[in-house]
């Protein structure tokens, strides 16, 4: 097989591969029915080490993100992340790094890389936030209202350019 048609064949698996993965993403939040208050006095810590609590955010609508640097997933959703900090500038939207990734790497990812700026840092080293969530995989994602309920949750990819996450996103406003 030639490079030139090594490379076409290449080129198509990736197309189709994009396309189905971009099918894949939600693109809406499954609403809690029963919404339950987030744990109050779940820590997790910003790039410089500083603890952080949700508590300090009352009042405000949240996006939180459970995701790693090393998570294709992820990576293909922060952006997404970024641009709806960008629509949404009173919604708070923090992207927790899961596990021993530094500070540094998350930064790096995030800001340098991919200049992610509208996106808060913050890193749950010991997964001790995500497990009080009920652990699993990343990416997670969980809105969470002005009172501190979450109203929903998106295990999995999301894109959240979707109209239908902007809408649930404006009606807790």
């Amino acid at each position: 097989m030639s490079k030139k048609t090594f490379l076409s064949f290449f080129l198509i698996l990736l197309l189709i591969f994009s396309k189905s993965y971009a099918e894949n993403l939600s693109t809406s939040f499954t609403n809690s029915f029963n919404p339950q208050k987030f744990p109050q006095t779940a820590q997790f810590y910003d790039a410089n080490g500083d603890a952080i609590q949700l508590i300090d955010s009352k009042g405000k609508v949240i996006v939180l993100n459970f995701w790693k640097a090393t998570c294709r997933t992820c990576l293909i959703e922060l952006p997404s992340l970024n641009a709806l900090a960008e629509k949404y500038p009173d919604l708070k939207i923090i992207a927790v790094s899961q596990g021993d990734e530094s500070a540094e790497l998350v930064e790096k990812v995030l800001h340098k890389e991919r200049r992610l700026d509208k996106i808060h840092v913050a890193l749950d080293k010991n997964q001790a936030l995500m497990n009080l969530m009920g652990g699993g995989k990343v990416p997670q994602t969980y809105l969470i209202d002005k009172d501190g309920l979450v109203r929903g949750h998106i295990t999995g990819g999301a894109d959240f350019n979707s109209e239908t996450i902007h809408k649930q996103i404006e009606e807790l406003f």
